[in-house]
């Protein structure tokens, strides 16, 4: 789970289960985080300022089997999509430089099939006009903090 705000602080959840061994002697308990890979390696652009939830992600969806790319704003997001082929893309919709609904208009542009596979991130308040692109995108729209296995199956889905 992470959430966020921009320029102020970031928190980042991370909940293991952990297996208790009995033994005669105390060991420390062995964790680990179960990420199930799918049978399709999806190439991923994950484009958001918090580079900690964006490392976060990327880890998970490559543990997943899954190419991650990251981009720290929508500038730098249109940028990558001119030269590389995605399968989905997950946006941040309040970012500086160039946010997530713009980010999202500019596809039309450049590569338009990439429109049909954006997925926005969100964690607080959107202005009117970001509401507007967003509902007429269509686009799933995943609220922060998110689970990593929600938004894996959106991302798979």
């Amino acid at each position: 789970m992470a959430e966020s705000r921009p320029n102020v602080w970031t928190r980042i959840t991370v909940m293991l289960r952990q297996e208790r061994r009995r033994t005669r002697r105390a060991e420390p308990a062995a964790v680990a985080v179960s990420a199930e890979t799918t049978s399709e390696s999806l190439a991923v652009l994950v484009v958001d300022d918090n580079a900690a939830l964006r490392s976060v992600l990327r880890r998970y969806l490559e543990r997943r089997g899954h190419a991650v790319v990251e981009a720290a704003d929508g500038e730098e997001g249109l940028r990558l999509v001119k030269g590389r082929p995605f399968d989905r893309v997950i946006v941040d919709v309040q970012m500086p430089v160039k946010d997530g609904p713009e980010f999202y208009e500019g596809l039309a542009g450049i590569r338009p099939d990439l429109q049909a596979r954006t997925i926005f991130m969100t964690g607080g308040f959107l202005s009117p006009q970001a509401e507007r692109v967003i509902d007429a995108s269509g686009r799933p729209s995943v609220r922060k903090p998110f689970d990593l296995v929600e938004m894996a199956k959106t991302i798979e889905g």
